[in-house]
């Protein structure tokens, strides 16, 4: 009877086990609108596990606490963080805004912390 308990237990186990993969994010630009009304033209980067969104020609951007995308700048943890600089497309972009990118890196991605727990693996888990 034990035996049988174990296969069945075994059998169940495995039909119930999902194979959970890290899907990439679409990145097709989309324009959103701000709540000013102008509108900037986005895109995703990354998976669940770890993403952002740039405008098209790669700056990272949040959204801020009024709902704006702005420009966001990276913590010394590695998080990210909104500025106070409102994101625009490229052609839209005032000259005060050129020169507050003209130091800003592209690309800004938040920190990845992988962890290993005993009996657990690695385990990803993101700081922002």
């Amino acid at each position: 009877m034990i035996p049988k308990l174990k296969i069945w237990n075994t059998l169940l186990l495995i039909m119930t086990t999902c194979v959970c993969m890290a899907n990439p994010a679409d990145p097709t630009p989309h324009q959103v609108k701000q709540p000013d009304g102008t509108s900037v033209t986005l895109r995703m980067h990354g998976d669940e596990y770890l993403n952002y969104v740039t405008t098209t020609d790669g700056f990272t951007v949040v959204k801020d606490e009024n709902g704006f995308w702005v420009y966001a700048r990276k913590l010394d943890d590695g998080t990210l963080a909104a500025t106070t600089v409102v994101a625009h497309n490229e052609t839209d972009r005032t000259d005060d805004e050129k020169d507050f990118l003209s130091d800003m890196p592209k690309g800004l991605a938040p920190k990845m912390l992988v962890t290993r727990l005993p009996g657990f693996g690695n385990v990803i888990t993101r700081l922002w």
